[in-house]
């Protein structure tokens, strides 16, 4: 079996018309079958509406599908939503002698008699010229700007289309190359390193770009999986310094504020030994003897080791830039035993500590430990080196014994 789409995602928002743009094959149709609820087989992943997991016997209701070929009764009247829709001079025509864009329009009109949230179109624009494509795609924008989420697939639009559309989410081999304003399209293909020419159509040129190698459309939707982490990276960011917005100056909680900077600093040193735990065999631990025993927990570090741990400099650093050299803080309760700063520096054994000697000190276990680290992989890669390198610890060795 073939896998149509890879690992894609996105957000489609109400009040805009987006577009699903993308070469033959490239996956277009089943994403928007899989969307409107009529693929469920064979796909895996979670599909929210609103933030709360989709229920499609309600999502059927909120939402409707316009397939791509016209399937109206021959002799049908158009009496719907005539003026909206540019039909009311045609309100006495029979659907079989409308034109293609007429049709397109009545196709619209009947959907929205139940006046639905979530509009789906499939290659609304096929076989239509081009101006009842703009008449088409216009009316579209007009029915998003009410609040509507209007998605459409669309093969290759025009360069005055183009604009037209809100967002674009542009698909090549089942996965997602972009997604994003289409004024942006051309600076983000220019970071990957695809200049768009000034007098190109940038719906035919990005085409262009993804039909000619795979590697070019891999490559595009990496770039577009971490532009979508950097935006949740973001959100997380701000959300994040909302719960301490304002906390800075309150007298009464100096020794939380602390102890989150102990576990920003411990957070990120145990985020880096993790990694080459996730990469190993998990079985390769159960072969060390020495690590599954009790013995281990109970040794006792030295008292000389804080002052070669960058774990405590890294605190200091961060303890100081917060409360080295401030006045007196705000005391929202009758006593607060540190509103005064250099209190809490004093109890934690940093009064005499200086945020410059902090940094050098990490500057130094940042060098060191890449000096370290160019050794072992030489020492691991050459064999020559390898060997002059143990002959001098022999030797070593044996002086000292």
């Amino acid at each position: 079996d073939r896998k149509i789409l890879n690992n894609v995602s996105g957000e489609f928002r109400s009040g805009e018309l987006t577009c699903i743009l993308g070469p033959s094959g490239a996956g277009k149709s089943s994403l928007l079958n899989i969307l409107a609820g009529y693929t469920s087989n064979g796909v895996h992943g979670r599909i929210t509406v609103n933030g709360l997991t989709r229920d499609m016997r309600v999502f059927k209701k909120l939402s409707t599908y316009i397939m791509q070929d016209d399937l109206l009764q021959p002799r049908l009247t158009v009496e719907e939503i005539l003026q909206t829709l540019g039909l009311l001079n045609h309100k006495d025509t029979m659907s079989e002698r409308l034109s293609g864009g007429q049709s397109k329009r009545l196709s619209v009109a009947l959907e929205l008699v139940n006046n639905p949230p979530i509009i789906f179109l499939d290659e609304p624009t096929t076989g239509l010229d081009i101006v009842s494509i703009r008449q088409l795609v216009v009316l579209l924008r007009l029915l998003s700007r009410q609040g509507r989420t209007i998605i459409c697939t669309v093969h290759q639009p025009s360069a005055s289309l183009f604009t037209l559309f809100d967002r674009i989410y542009v698909l090549a081999r089942g996965m997602c190359c972009y997604q994003g304003a289409p004024q942006l399209l051309v600076s983000y293909l220019a970071e990957a390193g695809h200049i768009c020419p000034t007098t190109h159509n940038p719906a035919d040129f990005v085409l262009e770009t993804l039909i000619g190698d795979v590697e070019v459309a891999a490559h595009l939707s990496e770039l577009s999986q971490n532009g979508k982490l950097c935006r949740k990276l973001d959100r997380l960011a701000a959300r994040g310094g909302s719960i301490f917005f304002k906390i800075g100056n309150d007298g009464s909680i100096p020794i939380v504020n602390f102890k989150f900077c102990l576990s920003c600093v411990v957070f990120f040193m145990y985020t880096y030994i993790m990694i080459p735990i996730l990469l190993s065999d998990p079985g390769d631990y159960l072969h060390d003897n020495h690590l599954p025993n009790v013995g281990t927990a109970a040794g006792v570090g030295q008292v000389s080791a804080l002052h070669t741990c960058y774990l405590r400099y890294g605190l200091s650093a961060f303890s100081l830039a917060l409360y080295s050299n401030r006045g007196l803080m705000e005391c929202p309760d009758t006593f607060c035993l540190y509103n005064d700063p250099k209190l809490l520096l004093r109890d934690v054994g940093m009064t005499n500590d200086s945020y410059v000697i902090q940094l050098v000190a990490l500057v130094a276990f940042t060098a060191g430990h890449r000096i370290l680290a160019y050794f072992a992989l030489r020492y691991t890669l050459t064999a020559e080196f390898s060997s002059k390198f143990m002959c001098y610890v022999s030797k070593v060795l044996k002086r000292n014994v």
